[in-house]
C-alpha cells in the first residue's frame, strides 16, 4: 500500500501542517455543526478551555 512503510523500513516524518489550511478546515467543517465561533451549536462547545478538562 502506498505511504506505508515496509517491514523493517523506519516510516518518514509526516508532512508539516499548513496552519492556515488547518484553521479553515477546522473553522468550516466543524463549524457546521459546532458552530463558526466553536461556541456550540448543533455540537457543544469545543474551544480550548472547553477542551482543556480532556487533557
Amino acid at each position: 500500500m502506498a505511504g506505508q512503510a515496509a517491514a523493517g523500513e523506519v516510516p518518514r516524518a509526516a508532512d508539516p501542517v499548513d496552519a492556515p489550511a488547518l484553521e479553515r478546515l477546522v473553522r468550516q467543517d466543524c463549524g457546521s455543526c459546532h458552530g463558526l465561533t466553536l461556541k456550540g451549536g448543533l455540537g457543544p462547545d469545543i474551544r480550548t478551555r472547553a477542551l482543556a478538562k480532556y487533557d
